[in-house]
């Protein structure tokens, strides 16, 4: 469940100069080596804004409500990073690997997280309760709502297994990512931009869609019915593959066949196989197979494995070819 962490300092956000992150990024260097006096680095409520730390290695490192709007952390490694609580509005985060990060309650409102690895990483609500001596316990709030990702820019990032249940997402761009057996519980959706994008097996129990755009998106193995879809573009979504598939009256799997024969044959036997829009998805793994000549515009090989199969010739225009093995 989200969290709430109690901290007893009343001081929090520090200043850092230049020598001493350079001192703690050495030691965090030799802690990820296993070198003599290794230490982890930790940089929690500290003044990192509009640093750069483009390509850095802070693996396993402690961030807690650090302010990191601004920061340059393109291709930095962040896996396992605790970053609860974290100001990273409008972050380059680009092709960042945040693996298993710890994100609750971080403000990433206007980040730049394209082609970011982001799987297994926390995204739910959290907040950060400060000691205060007159009010007991005080939440620390960002200037914007924490835990959100709205206004993101989350192109090709992969999601996969996230836990994002509760986040704000709202007109996020989440285009041909991969969120595949994510967490999406409650999510805040509206108007994102979710156009081919991988939802296969997610959770979206009462996750707010409304106004979202899931052109091409694949929603296999998730229950696109619990969520609220008002206004929602849904246009060619890709669901389970359909049990049988026929070729003129003929089940896909002998047409295939037919298919092989003819090029086995230059023709005498046989006959290719020519068809619109075809779901190949239910005859499951193409490997191999004699293909040559196919005509097989707009088909649907979602998936699929491809591998070693002749295709001289063939026809594959406007097909779906994501996460093909060819």
């Amino acid at each position: 469940m989200p969290g709430r962490l109690m901290i007893k300092a009343p001081a929090l956000i520090r200043q850092i100069d230049v020598s001493l992150m350079r001192e703690i990024m050495e030691g965090h260097a030799r802690y990820l080596s296993g070198r003599p006096n290794g230490r982890r680095a930790n940089f929690a409520y500290t003044d990192l804004r509009n640093v750069s730390l483009a390509g850095i290695d802070l693996t396993d490192a402690e961030l807690t409500g650090a302010r990191l709007n601004g920061a340059i952390l393109s291709d930095a490694k962040l896996d396992r990073a605790v970053l609860y609580g974290c100001d990273l509005r409008d972050a380059d985060l680009r092709r960042a690997s945040l693996v298993r990060a710890d994100l609750r309650g971080a403000c990433l409102r206007g980040a730049n997280l394209s082609s970011a690895d982001l799987r297994q990483c926390d995204l739910r609500e959290g907040s950060i309760a400060l000691s205060d001596l007159k009010e007991g316990y005080k939440v620390l709030k960002h200037e914007k709502r924490p835990g959100e990702l709205d206004y993101a820019l989350l192109q090709g990032a992969r999601l996969q297994g996230a836990q994002m249940s509760g986040t704000f997402a709202r007109a996020a761009d989440f285009r041909d990512a991969d969120l595949s057996g994510a967490c999406l519980n409650s999510a805040k959706l509206g108007k994102a931009q979710l156009d081919g994008a991988d939802l296969s097996n997610c959770e979206l129990t009462r996750a707010d869609l409304k106004g979202a755009s899931l052109h091409r998106t694949v929603v296999v193995g998730a229950n696109i019915g619990d969520a609220e879809t008002s206004g929602t573009d849904l246009t060619d979504v890709m669901g389970s593959p359909p049990p049988f598939v026929f070729v003129d009256d003929l089940p896909l799997s002998e047409a295939l066949a037919a298919h092989q024969a003819w090029c086995a044959t230059a023709g005498a036997e046989g006959a290719a196989l020519k068809g619109t829009g075809l779901d190949f998805r239910s005859v499951r793994d193409l490997a191999g197979r004699q293909l040559t000549a196919l005509s097989a515009p707009e088909a649907i090989f979602f998936g699929m494995s491809l591998n070693g199969a002749h295709l001289q010739g063939a026809d594959l225009s406007r097909a779906d070819l994501r996460a093909t093995d060819l």
